[in-house]
């Protein structure tokens, strides 16, 4: 019943597959076994959509009820655990992770070093409350209100471009500034930060003519020339090349989140990588403001 479930909230088969690290086929197996097994269609395939039938919703809402019985009694065991050895799983986006967590891991490690890590890269915010990850960093708030949120610090932001960006445009362009420029920016998915909401009010005559929803890509494509963007300064100056054309105190910042579920919030191993993450975004404030 666990594929059914999984198939449910991610809406596909292929994302079932991934939160399941499973293959597609073997998904599509499992559940046409279970539909052998009840005597009963659990999923609407015509017309080349995917839905549940009505055994099929009934189904997952049982299923949903036990799912949400085991994690929520794995959580309060977890939370009593007083080892301060085991593994700690961290989520959140690729460039965030990469760039500003993996280098703190050396001090983790000396600090923790009972604690395995296990790092989740995903672009969309995890899903703590099934289980999905025990921490996560976030650039948001969480949209659950039952897990634990702490700002550990805030990130600047300003608009970027490439010199080779710059110097295509044509001329008297100059004169227009942001306004009329190509711009790369996030897509629906992420776009609900302050920075995008920003460029579309100082530059509603531009052109998008990259998304995506990932801020690696982001960067990437603005190194890459294909236009301007607003970019968190710590990232955009990682590498040399961009040049400012609008500085960070006329943008609006994110602030970063460490979230946790209260569940798992006193957990010694939690504790100690909350504690750690927390102390060492404190000492990355001066480049989180775009200073070295």
């Amino acid at each position: 019943m666990r594929y059914l479930l999984a198939l449910s909230r991610a809406g596909a088969f292929a994302g079932a597959a991934r939160s399941l690290k499973v293959d597609e086929s073997t998904v599509r197996r499992k559940l046409a076994s279970l539909e052998l097994e009840l005597g009963a269609r659990l999923l609407d395939r015509r017309a080349g959509r995917l839905a549940l039938t009505e055994a099929g919703r009934d189904v997952v809402a049982q299923a949903a009820q036990l799912d949400d019985s085991i994690r929520k009694l794995e959580r309060k065991v977890a939370g009593s655990d007083e080892r301060t050895e085991g593994r700690v799983v961290l989520a959140g986006e690729e460039l965030i992770v990469g760039s500003l967590v993996v280098p703190l891991l050396p001090q983790l490690r000396a600090t923790c070093p009972g604690v395995d890590l296990e790092l989740r890269i995903n672009n969309e915010v995890p899903d703590l409350v099934h289980g999905e990850a025990d921490v996560a960093v976030l650039l948001c708030r969480a949209s659950e209100a039952t897990l634990v949120e702490r700002r550990v610090g805030t990130m600047a932001y300003a608009v970027y471009a490439a010199p080779g960006f710059l110097d295509r445009r044509q001329p008297g362009a100059h004169h227009h500034g942001l306004d009329g420029m190509d711009l790369v920016t996030l897509d629906a998915s992420v776009a609900s930060g302050p920075e995008m909401e920003w460029l579309r009010q100082h530059a509603p005559h531009s052109r998008v003519v990259v998304r995506t929803n990932s801020r690696h890509s982001l960067v990437e494509a603005t190194h890459a020339g294909l236009g301007a963007a607003a970019l968190g300064c710590v990232f955009a100056e990682m590498s040399p090349g961009l040049v400012r054309l609008v500085p960070p105190c006329e943008l609006p910042p994110r602030d970063v989140w460490l979230v946790v579920h209260p569940d798992l919030q006193h957990t010694r191993r939690v504790r100690k990588v909350l504690s750690f993450l927390a102390e060492a975004f404190a000492q990355l404030q001066p480049r989180l403001n775009g200073r070295a």
